[in-house]
């Protein structure tokens, strides 16, 4: 969002330098250089619109500059409103959404990750708190979980709900599912959901069925069990593909049996993660974890510090959902004061309990254990 603003402060100053080399060439034409000049005060109009705004907000509301240009972008439809448009809406957007901090999720999450920024945009105000509903009744969540969702999952708000619809019905037709499933992954994974158009999703599931030497059911499959598959460009299966292959003569079951593989490989170095001297130590851990501890649905790799962690957040008999360090030697950790651990040969599995297995909520966790780890950790 800065690197935004940078590139709108720099812009005059090469509108200028235009111009003046213009002015100063012999072949120069006059309704070239009107058009500039026009150019140039349409900038200047705008940047002084900018500052007009962002000094209401700030007596208003409180935001500072930097919050400011961290939520919204130069181009956004915010400074074409009117001073009294813009605080009746803040004032709403304030109160529908929670609080000032949730407001500007919000508005990061339209602007920055999606493009739009609906909520200046939309001729009504009130579209919004529409938006909201429709997505509550759809996928039957109760007021606060609606809210909640929105904010961490900007894509569903902007999205008209007979699009986003269709394109539910359109998901569950390829994987060969009910729709129930395909909303359950925009709940649970949603960006397994909104990471690839209708005609994406479907030559991936085509390109990994052929990748991988499966059939097409069982890639499918697979898909929904582990909707993180999705999100993976297709080189990357056949990276995985072909790392798997030069690591195993199984590479096609292993994928089958273990999807979240693909997110506990090392492209760039062309291995496996975790501190593994042998690809059996790093299967037989995983068959440690999916047999002692719980069924694994989903791994991430993270690098902290210069140090890449591993973790699988792994579903228990009970329900309760940890997230386990993964390829750790007991050697490595300084301290054991971790709530809970797991011992396997020479491999130490921290754990950490959490509340639920949703996407966003897991990652805002990471977050944190990735802190605590990295303390322990040499």
């Amino acid at each position: 969002m800065f690197r935004a603003w940078e590139t709108f402060d720099e812009k005059l100053d090469k509108f200028l330098k235009k111009k003046l080399d213009y002015e100063n060439s012999d072949f120069h034409s006059d309704f070239l250089l009107e058009k500039l000049q026009k150019e140039i005060e349409e900038h200047l109009f705008l940047e002084k619109r900018i500052n007009e705004v962002f000094k209401l907000l700030q007596s208003q509301f409180k935001f500072s500059e930097e919050i400011l240009k961290s939520i919204i972008l130069p181009d956004s439809s915010l400074f074409k409103l009117s001073n009294k448009d813009i605080i009746l809406r803040f004032k709403y957007y304030i109160e529908l959404f929670g609080n000032k901090d949730l407001l500007c999720k919000v508005i990061k999450g339209l602007s920055c990750f999606y493009g739009n920024d609906k909520l200046f945009s939309w001729k009504d105000m009130y579209q919004a708190k529409r938006q909201m509903d429709w997505i509550k009744e759809f996928f039957n969540l109760d007021e606060y979980s609606t809210r909640i969702f929105i904010i961490n999952n900007t894509y569903f708000f902007a999205k008209e709900p007979k699009k986003l619809e269709q394109k539910i019905e359109d998901y569950a037709k390829i994987l060969g599912v009910d729709v129930e499933v395909i909303k359950d992954i925009c709940l649970f994974t949603p960006s397994g959901f909104y990471s690839s158009t209708t005609e994406r999703l479907e030559e991936k599931v085509n390109r990994f069925s052929e990748i991988f030497q499966i059939d097409l059911n069982t890639t499918k499959k697979l898909f929904v069990k582990y909707p993180f598959l999705i999100n993976n460009p297709i080189t990357i299966y056949t990276k995985c593909f072909n790392l798997l292959k030069h690591l195993s003569a199984n590479a096609s079951s292993l994928i089958v049996e273990n999807p979240f593989i693909i997110d506990l490989l090392n492209y760039d170095e062309k291995t496996y993660c975790g501190n593994f001297d042998r690809f059996d130590d790093f299967i037989d851990n995983i068959k440690f974890i999916k047999q002692n501890i719980g069924e694994i649905i989903r791994a991430y790799s993270w690098i902290h510090n210069d140090k890449l962690f591993s973790f699988c957040i792994v579903k228990k008999s009970d329900n309760k959902i940890e997230c386990v360090v993964f390829g750790l030697k007991c050697g490595d950790v300084l301290n054991t004061n971790i709530d809970k651990f797991y011992l396997h040969n020479e491999w130490i599995i921290p754990s950490y309990l959490l509340m639920n297995c949703k996407e966003n909520y897991v990652e805002n966790m990471l977050e944190e254990i990735l802190e605590d780890i990295s303390k322990k950790v040499e």
